[in-house]
């Protein structure tokens, strides 16, 4: 984002299954990210990588949450919802 033309340019991450955790964390981290889409909502607690013991301070759902507060979260629908 250093090019000047590209400065208001957009910013969306999209995470495949495996990187859900890690670009909803990039996400609390990127000061004008226009949304973040997700495979699948962050894993539970035993199935997530764990980046610093960042369990003991936050949970999935927590994680989640933070980051829908600083921009636009998608995730896929649920059957039957």
């Amino acid at each position: 984002r250093s090019l000047e033309s590209l400065r208001t340019v957009p910013l969306h991450f999209h995470a495949s299954p495996a990187m859900t955790e890690v670009a909803t964390f990039a996400a609390l981290f990127e000061p004008q990210l226009a949304s973040l889409t997700l495979a699948h909502a962050p894993r539970d607690d035993k199935d997530a990588p764990d980046f610093l013991n960042w369990r003991r301070v936050v949970t999935p759902a927590q994680l989640l949450q933070l980051a829908g507060q600083k921009t636009k979260v998608n995730l896929p629908k649920r059957p039957g919802k």
